[in-house]
């Protein structure tokens, strides 16, 4: 069982909060119908990132064998069959998919797209230097796209946009984590070899300032001030400005970016930035109408 569940990575499932953020800015936190729609299309994409994982590591079972880490995973170790987690990922995706037809049809699509784009990545793309990280990017847009559609609320396009970005920062940063604590890594993933220190670093900075300049135009924009009615979200920038930063020193300073869910869930300093960004939101947004 225990084998099982490391598996199935269920660590890796607060990435799926992203789901969330479309009704957390679309005033319908509160609608129970809606929030339940997103629980339930949370528990999707957990369902479904996990058969994801099950495959690739059933295709990277002879490189994670070389890897001080993915050594110990329970297909390159031995522990499970490549037969079992193959099966056990059909069962997960079946039960995805008729999760999420249960709350919106039009969120199977997304769902499918995830699964595709993810095969892809795990038979061919992940080994290609840019692609990967782009790849893993679109994944996090689809959650945002899937919340949207479960809540049946509008999403900005700022949001996916900022989303993508995001993600790229985190994809890069484990990049960069890949080349400089594992050594000879990239002779086991070739996607490595399109990569430098240096070029990652470069890259984990611009997307950072990218991000925050994204979210301070996102702040200011009319359309974004009159949806929320008022002015004052600039403020949460700060937080913003903080918590990318705070991520870039863990990956570029402490080179502790091997798994960006990892460095969320250790680091408290990151959790308590996250939770004034949640809070000052919510305060921003709602306050008004609980006052």
């Amino acid at each position: 069982m225990h084998a099982i569940v490391t598996l199935l990575r269920p660590s890796q499932w607060v990435k799926n909060g992203f789901v969330a953020l479309p009704l957390l800015f679309a005033h319908e936190i509160a609608d129970m119908q809606r929030l339940l729609a997103v629980a339930l299309i949370a528990v999707a994409f957990c369902l479904l990132s996990s058969a994801v994982y099950a495959i690739n590591d059933t295709v990277d079972r002879e490189a994670d064998r070389q890897h001080p880490d993915k050594r110990d995973r329970p297909l390159a170790s031995g522990q499970l069959t490549p037969r079992f987690a193959v099966g056990l990922a059909m069962v997960l995706v079946v039960s995805s998919w008729l999760l999420a037809l249960s709350v919106n049809p039009e969120v199977q699509w997304v769902l499918l797209a995830y699964l595709v784009g993810n095969l892809a990545y795990s038979l061919w793309l992940k080994q290609v230097a840019i692609v990967d990280v782009t790849i893993i990017g679109l994944g996090f847009v689809l959650r945002v796209l899937a919340g949207g559609l479960a809540a049946q609320v509008w999403i900005s396009p700022w949001m996916l946009i900022m989303t993508f970005l995001l993600a790229l920062l985190l994809a890069f940063g484990k990049r960069h984590d890949d080349l400089v604590n594992v050594p000879g890594q990239d002779r086991h993933r070739h996607s490595l070899k399109g990569y430098s220190p240096e070029f990652l670093s470069q890259a984990m900075t611009m997307m950072g300032g990218i991000v925050v300049v994204s979210y301070l135009l996102y702040t200011l924009s009319p359309v974004v001030i009159e949806r929320h009615g008022t002015d004052s979200l600039y403020l949460t920038t700060v937080f913003v400005v903080v918590g990318v930063l705070r991520y870039l020193q863990q990956a570029l300073v402490f080179r502790r970016a091997a798994s960006p869910t990892r460095v969320l869930l250790q680091d408290h300093v990151l959790q308590g930035i996250i939770l004034a960004w949640l809070i000052s939101i919510v305060w921003i947004i709602y306050g008004p109408g609980l006052s």
